[in-house]
């Protein structure tokens, strides 16, 4: 990781050069720059439109909005 994508405006926060977004640790900021930021989505719901850049939140999501407990549907659906 380049240092020069990390601007700490105090002590525990780090700041996106590119977005301008805020995180608390540097290890977040790390997984934003990587995976999330000026990044097109990578996952997509099999059941609707959504997509999300992380797979966290697309089972997030299938938790919430579908009540299922994986990526995968189920055989009796």
């Amino acid at each position: 990781m380049k240092a020069d994508y990390l601007i700490e405006f105090r002590v525990g926060v780090f700041n996106c050069f590119t977005c301008g977004n805020i995180y608390r640790s540097k290890q977040t900021l790390v997984r934003h720059i990587k995976y999330e930021c000026q990044q097109a989505p990578r996952f997509k719901c099999d059941i609707c439109s959504y997509k999300a850049k992380l797979n966290c939140n697309l089972l997030k999501h299938l938790r919430s909005k579908h009540h299922r407990t994986n990526s995968r549907r189920n055989s009796n659906s």
